[in-house]
């Protein structure tokens, strides 16, 4: 690609060279910085869009937008926007959530968590959205965010960052080229993410069938007398879970005595089951001593054990990697006689199933009882074997290709984070 004939010091050390007919200036001299808020005292009956930093992702877009009363409204909502603004967060820079207001919104109000930049007219408005959103920039309000496990920069800060001005026609030819390109861009990351939803569709296909009909395409079937398991293979069987399984619940050693926390016990909450990403567990965010373990109900149990979420929320299933405790969250199955997997397997297809059975006010909670009683597909061992192989084959060769496509959308992001950065510094020209 081409660069520009001469390049400059910018004199800007975070900044470096730019083209030579360039210009550098502070940011408050560009623009305005939450130059419109709403005052505290304001028409409890006004009605405005709010945008939170959570309704901003990391690509620049505007999620979603919540309505309130201004009566009811968070009181961070305060800051005016219009179209042409960019919003910048100004707290937990790192995550990105920088947006430019292209739509007209009546009454569009974002969080006091944003500092709103309006151009004048030294900025193409689309261009600087562009700047702001550069690795360049984001690096230099990182840089200038204090405090460390929720960093956050002064609007005046921002004020005084450094930031480059090319002139306005090649702003906007800039601006136009990256739009284009930004557009190809996502348009192929989101085939690539679509192709990835497809193939999950397939991996739960194939292993509810597997789970449901077993893997002979001509064996004959009967109706199983229960509405989740449909009809079954004619030699399967239909059991209660307290026949297949021994139940363990969990419990919680008391937090006001320290003797019990930070052993050497895995001690697993559904939290913990929430961020597996595989078929097992292997650690916890927490431990527990083994006085801990003698002080309540909790039991240690072996590896291969099922652990499924119970409340907050029903149904979430993983397969011990090591030897663990649960807290009273989760219920652990101990396989009496099969193949553990398979009942991993069969219980996470029933998901829905499960959730239907909770019971609470509160929060809904699977009760010992009704997990005793419920009521799953037995067919013989060898056969559960034979369907645990079948599963694993087929779901690794899936996971693998979506792990590809993964890394795929990641270097194809990576890439756009890069040509924008490139193009609206100047390290490329494009006009």
């Amino acid at each position: 690609m081409k660069t520009y004939e001469k390049y400059k010091p910018s004199g800007v050390e975070w900044i470096g060279d730019i083209p030579e007919h360039w210009e550098v200036k502070k940011l408050k001299f560009t623009s305005e910085i939450n130059s419109s808020t709403l005052p505290e005292k304001f028409k409890r009956d006004f009605e405005i869009k709010y945008i939170d930093i959570s309704s901003v992702n990391s690509n620049g877009e505007i999620t979603q937008t919540t309505d309130h009363w201004f009566s009811e409204a968070p009181s961070r909502a305060r800051r005016i926007v219009q179209v042409g603004d960019t919003i910048i967060s100004t707290v937990r820079t790192y995550l990105k959530a920088i947006a430019f207001i292209e739509s007209e919104f009546e009454n569009l109000i974002c969080s006091t968590g944003f500092a709103v930049v309006r151009p004048n007219d030294c900025y193409f408005d689309k261009f600087l959205f562009y700047l702001c959103y550069s690795d360049f920039f984001i690096q230099r309000v990182v840089s200038l965010s204090k405090g460390v496990s929720y960093p956050a920069i002064d609007s005046e800060d921002i004020k005084n960052i450094f930031v480059w001005i090319p002139p306005l026609e090649e702003q906007t030819a800039i601006a136009d080229y990256l739009d284009e390109k930004t557009a190809e861009i996502d348009e192929l990351i989101a085939k690539k993410e679509r192709l990835i939803e497809l193939l999950k569709e397939e991996r739960t296909a194939i292993i509810n069938q597997a789970v449901t009909r077993g893997i002979n395409p001509n064996v004959k079937l009967k109706p199983s007398g229960i509405d989740w398991l449909g009809d079954i293979p004619e030699h399967w069987e239909v059991k209660k879970l307290k026949f297949i399984a021994d139940i363990f619940g969990g419990s919680t050693p008391s937090t006001s005595n320290e003797e019990f926390w930070d052993g050497e016990i895995t001690w697993i909450t559904p939290a913990d089951v929430s961020k597996v990403k595989g078929n097992y567990i292997f650690d916890s965010q927490r431990k527990i001593t083994k006085e801990g373990l003698k002080s309540c109900a909790t039991k240690l149990l072996d590896e291969g054990t099922i652990i499924l979420t119970t409340r907050a929320p029903i149904g979430n299933l993983v397969l011990a990697g090591v030897k663990f405790s649960t807290n009273q969250g989760c219920k652990s199955l101990v396989i009496k006689s099969g193949i553990p997997n398979f009942y991993f397997y069969q219980i996470g297809q029933l998901k829905e199933v499960l959730q239907a059975f909770g019971t609470g006010t509160t929060f809904k909670e699977l009760s010992t009882d009704s997990l005793k009683n419920f009521l799953l597909n037995v067919p013989p061992i060898e056969e559960q074997k034979e369907i645990v192989e079948f599963i694993e084959s087929k779901t690794n060769e899936i996971d693998s290709t979506i792990a590809k496509i993964e890394k795929e959308i990641e270097l194809v992001k990576e890439y756009r984070t890069a040509l924008i950065s490139e193009v609206v510094t100047g390290k490329i020209k494009v006009c």
